[in-house]
């Protein structure tokens, strides 16, 4: 039985971010960004910007999370592949992954309450960054990684890293530990605006294989004269972390640095060109995939630059039109569909 394709565009929400400790009190008091609502944010007098969600400084990840992270997460469980991507100023908060096995162990909760086969669960993970057009393997083990390259499967319309580590895990505490190490090994740099400024764009990935019992399943009964089934469900959840958008004056670049920033530069904006960055985002934006963007701003003066060119970028990611199939299959005595 073929899944049904869903039309649905990129999902924006913007966040205020904080007032970083290196901002002096004149510079807190003339704040030029404000969220008119729950759906508008306001720069100056006369630019305004309307998304799917807005939420002001005083919002918590939490909350973010649960109003427009979560369900994404959820999908995952039904064979739909997600992305959140989080795009914005150096210093912006990003978000974290460890709300999978939250899900697992609710599923596996839920079948046993109600007295059916447990589903099996793999999760893989997957964590690399691009780095001036070069993409670097975060995971692995070796001083001499093999080149890492970009697959393209046109018969599934998806892409695939050739070269890339692919780690199994098996608990919350194991995906955060390779998760730290990984962000050990990204490409940072101070520049004036964050000490820890990260300077390359990272993708880290999580695999979900599940296999679960079918009892007396409708669609089962009426293709096969049965009540029982097995369906498999996979789906891909990437947390894609942007590096800042600085501009060359207010970073203080010169010299490599200056080329890191104009490659990053770039990069963000290249959605209709061929970079790589592009082709790793490829599924995600026009692709299969649920997107969120998460844009982070800064509602200072010194920033309004900045703010701007953000809203701006996640003003046009909004527009982007993904193609949504749940990847499944079902299998009874032999016989798949």
């Amino acid at each position: 039985m073929a899944a049904t394709t869903n039309k649905c565009t990129v999902r924006v929400a913007v966040r205020i971010r904080p007032q970083t400790v290196n901002q002096s009190q004149d510079d807190l008091d003339a704040c030029t960004t404000v969220a008119l609502s729950q759906s508008q944010i306001a720069v100056g007098v006369d630019k305004y910007f309307t998304f799917d969600h807005v939420f002001d400084e005083r919002t918590g990840q939490e909350e973010v999370f649960e109003r427009c992270v979560k369900q994404l997460v959820e999908g995952t469980f039904d064979g739909y592949n997600a992305t959140i991507l989080a795009y914005g100023q150096t210093g912006s908060g990003k978000t974290a992954a460890e709300h999978i096995f939250h899900g697992i162990v609710k599923r596996k909760a839920e079948a046993k309450e109600d007295n059916k086969v447990e589903p099996i669960f793999e999760v893989v993970v997957q964590f690399i960054e691009l780095y001036n057009e070069e993409i670097i393997d975060l995971l692995t083990s070796g001083k001499s990684p093999a080149p890492i390259r970009i697959v393209e499967d046109l018969v599934k319309a998806e892409i695939s890293l050739n070269g890339a580590t692919k780690l199994p895990v098996r608990s919350i505490d194991e995906m955060l530990r390779i998760l730290h190490r990984g962000a050990q090994h990204r490409t940072t740099m101070a520049t004036n605006m964050n000490q820890t400024s990260s300077r390359s764009h990272a993708i880290f990935s999580v695999f979900v294989k599940q296999t679960r019992e079918l009892e007396n399943d409708a669609d089962v009964v009426e293709l096969c004269s049965q009540d029982t089934g097995v369906e498999f469900l996979s789906s891909k959840l990437h947390f894609v972390d942007l590096a800042g958008s600085e501009r060359l004056k207010k970073t203080g670049a010169t010299g490599d640095r200056a080329k890191e920033s104009i490659s990053i530069n770039s990069g963000l904006l290249a959605l209709e060109t061929n970079s790589k960055l592009t082709r790793l985002l490829q599924d995600s934006l026009g692709g299969n995939s649920r997107t969120l963007m998460i844009a982070c701003v800064s509602s200072s003066l010194t920033d309004h630059a900045e703010t701007l060119n953000t809203l701006q970028y996640a003003n046009r990611a909004k527009n982007i039109s993904n193609k949504v199939v749940a990847n499944q299959a079902r299998k009874h005595r032999g016989r798949e569909w």
